[in-house]
């Protein structure tokens, strides 16, 4: 019987052909593990791309009982627009409420959320609204999805709806509404943003997004 080969040159052959197997298994994932996502599952567009500034619509709001427009009180609508583009489907804020019609809006002339997704067929349904979790905020912008937010403005009756579109080194950007100059800029820089005031000190609602497809 022939005795096995163990020249050098056979030995750094097989140690060779075992390396490349390991390393074709290794790359196929046979290595078993789980990972962590820490990018979102889309890749955002820029934020001036499915922004819209409230001030430029003069539409009356539907109910209402103030008879204000877009401009004077639709931020929450236009938060809706904003998210409702990003996902895919261009919706300037008089669009959509034209598409929603006057049943999806309270005697305030706000948005009612459980409506707002009809204008999408059901591919982004609203939860909302609810106390604030950051936790939860922070994991859907992590899967690619901004939150509508609302916060106080002290020592007044009104508050300010406003998009978070992103964290970036542990800063919140936001897509402002109330301002011509409103996208990706950081959340202190919000309209009637009390100074030196942190989001969990003045963020008292928000609105989460659901999508069914991209």
């Amino acid at each position: 019987m022939q005795s096995a080969d163990t020249s050098p040159w056979f030995v750094a052959a097989l140690l060779a052909v075992i390396f490349c197997i390991s390393a074709f298994v290794a790359g196929c994932g046979g290595g078993g593990g789980t990972s962590t996502r820490e990018q979102p599952i889309i890749t955002p567009p820029e934020y001036s791309e499915y922004f819209y500034c409230q001030g430029n619509y003069q539409d009356a709001l539907p109910n209402d009982i103030y008879g204000r427009t877009i401009a004077q009180a639709g931020c929450a609508l236009t938060c809706t627009a904003m998210l409702i583009t990003y996902t895919g489907t261009e919706m300037s804020p008089p669009q959509l409420m034209n598409v929603l019609g006057p049943t999806a809006f309270n005697s305030y002339g706000q948005i009612k959320w459980s409506y707002a997704g009809n204008a999408t067929q059901g591919r982004v349904r609203f939860i909302g609204p609810s106390s604030p979790d950051w936790a939860s905020i922070d994991k859907s912008l992590v899967n690619g999805l901004p939150v509508i937010v609302h916060y106080i403005i002290p020592e007044s009756p009104c508050g300010h709806w406003i998009l978070i579109a992103a964290k970036v080194d542990g800063h919140y950007i936001i897509n402002d509404p109330g301002q011509q100059n409103g996208a990706g800029i950081g959340i202190e820089s919000s309209w009637a943003w009390t100074s030196g005031a942190s989001p969990q000190d003045l963020v008292d609602l928000m609105v989460l997004a659901k999508v069914s497809s991209w």
